[in-house]
C-alpha cells in the first residue's frame, strides 16, 4: 500500500519475491514491511498482481519487480530475467509517461498518457496481450 506520504509498504508472505526482500522468508507468516525508501516521495501510484508488483514514479516512468510465472511469461517485461526484488524500469516504455497499468497472473498492461499507445506482454495463451 501507498500512504499518502508517498511511502510503499508491502504486506504479506513475501512469495515470489512481490515484497522485494530476499531477507524475509515466504513460510514463517504476514509481514507488513517498508519497502524501497530510495523510491519514496517519488511514487505516484502502484498495483500488486499475484507474481508481480508494479508502481509508476512521478516522472510517468513505470517499473516491476517480482518473479515471472510459469517459467517466465515475461509480465515483468524486462525479457528473460527470472526474478527481480527491487523495481526495475520496464525499457519498452521507459520513453513515454504511462498514465495507467494493470498485472495479471501471466501478462501485464500499460497505457501512455501522452500518444494513448496500449503496452501489453506477458503470456497471450487466451489473447490477454491482445492477439492469438
Amino acid at each position: 500500500f501507498l500512504t499518502t506520504g508517498n511511502e510503499l509498504y508491502g504486506m504479506g508472505l513475501n512469495q515470489y519475491g512481490i515484497l522485494g526482500s530476499s531477507s524475509i522468508s515466504n513460510t514463517t507468516g504476514m509481514f507488513i514491511t517498508p519497502l524501497f525508501p530510495q523510491f519514496w516521495g517519488s511514487i505516484k501510484s502502484m498495483v500488486a498482481g499475484t507474481y508481480i508488483a508494479m508502481m509508476v514514479d512521478t516522472n510517468g516512468l513505470l517499473y516491476t519487480w517480482g518473479t515471472p510465472s510459469l517459467a517466465g511469461a515475461g509480465q515483468l517485461g524486462l525479457g528473460a530475467i527470472a526474478s527481480v526484488k527491487v523495481p526495475t524500469l520496464v525499457n519498452g516504455t521507459a520513453n513515454d509517461t504511462i498514465s495507467s497499468y494493470s498485472c495479471g497472473m501471466t501478462h501485464a498492461v500499460a497505457a501512455s498518457a501522452v500518444t494513448g499507445i496500449v503496452y501489453a506482454w506477458g503470456q497471450n495463451n487466451l489473447g490477454q496481450v491482445g492477439g492469438m
